[in-house]
């Protein structure tokens, strides 16, 4: 996958290429509650495959919903807190 590899490095005085570190990135899904559960996977696989293909190496956890306690909420914080990711 050379277009990966050319989209990932950087030119560096317009001579050498150099690789860039890679990107450790925290993702989670959201949509509305009343959203059917397998819409926002097949939304949230979709963005996966894309930030992948640019390269960035993902740390997920299952999708939230706007429930009004709050509970999809702090299980995605509680499930994130857990790992290390840049951002």
């Amino acid at each position: 996958m050379a277009e990966i590899e050319d989209l990932i490095t950087s030119r560096i005085s317009g001579v050498k290429r150099v690789p860039l570190p890679k990107i450790k990135a925290g993702l989670v899904g959201f949509g509305e509650v009343n959203s059917p559960r397998d819409l926002i996977e097949r939304k949230l696989a979709r963005a996966r495959e894309a930030l992948e293909g640019l390269g960035l190496e993902l740390v997920t956890t299952t999708p939230v919903s706007d429930d009004p306690a709050g509970h999809d909420e702090a299980r995605a914080r509680d499930d994130l807190a857990q790992q290390d990711f840049d951002l």
